[in-house]
């Protein structure tokens, strides 16, 4: 249905930039009437079961005759030439037309087929009508994902009421605030992030002091920074490296912001 998905992108999802729109523009004016058919894409085994049966059924010879000399297993044929068949057709055939032009299959021919043998799979359910989802302006599907060993060691216990639960984007689901990560990751490995107009740069830390820092804390509930920091007195970067100004240090783990000279 390629035309077909043009029409359908421009109107219900469509491009940003005015050369994208220009040019979807163009591609959906292409074969408009459809007058040059695809020979892939088709519905098999249609016209064909059609043909078979109602030649031996006792209807006028100019549909049997009409039937044999029409294109039938095209969606632009098949719409244009609906009101015809619903005089010819059985309520049964005339339902499963109906479906085909509701649904739009997309009929693609086996290649071959091989055996692969058992592997375990791990689906990811979009929750949508079709379980499909956008992404670089095209539909995907059949996503799958698979958490390393390290992923499930963070998500370990979160069903035991480890960490807070607050509304996701629309209030229909809930989702944690923080992971329930047995050591703080985000510190420990560090983060790079940027948005519009702000960029957020969390340095690595060194294991030991961070688990010595924590174990400092859950004896020391009132414990401040300045506490904290003859733990963690700075970044730990693997390639190594000097670090200046222990004052922005200080700034950044007080304050959440600060400059830190390497």
């Amino acid at each position: 249905h390629g035309h077909n998905n043009f029409g359908l992108f421009k109107k219900q999802i469509g491009f940003i930039s005015r050369r994208k729109k220009q040019r979807l523009e163009e591609f959906s004016k292409l074969n408009s009437d459809h007058r040059i058919m695809s020979k892939t894409d088709y519905i098999p085994y249609l016209a064909q079961y059609i043909r078979e049966k109602y030649q031996g059924l006792n209807i006028k010879r100019a549909d049997k005759v009409w039937l044999k000399t029409h294109n039938l297993d095209r969606y632009p044929k098949l719409r244009k030439y609906y009101n015809r068949l619903e005089q010819i057709l059985d309520q049964f055939d005339l339902k499963l037309v109906k479906n085909f032009l509701k649904n739009h299959y997309l009929f693609e021919q086996i290649v071959s087929v091989k055996q692969q043998g058992e592997e375990r799979v791990y689906s990811l359910r979009v929750d949508s009508i079709c379980h499909s989802f956008i992404s670089n302006g095209f539909i995907s599907h059949n996503t799958e994902m698979r958490l390393s060993k390290e992923g499930q060691e963070m998500l370990k216990d979160i069903g035991k009421d480890t960490v807070d639960f607050i509304d996701n984007y629309d209030g229909t689901r809930k989702e944690p605030v923080v992971l329930p990560s047995p050591l703080p990751q985000l510190l420990l490995n560090g983060c790079l992030g940027i948005a519009v107009g702000m960029a957020t740069n969390i340095p690595p830390h060194n294991l030991n002091e961070i688990c010595d820092a924590l174990i400092y804390l859950v004896e020391h509930s009132k414990a401040d920074v300045e506490d904290v920091f003859q733990f963690v007195q700075g970044p730990d970067f693997p390639t190594g490296g000097f670090i200046y100004d222990q004052r922005g240090i200080m700034e950044a783990y007080s304050q959440g912001k600060g400059p830190i000279l390497v």
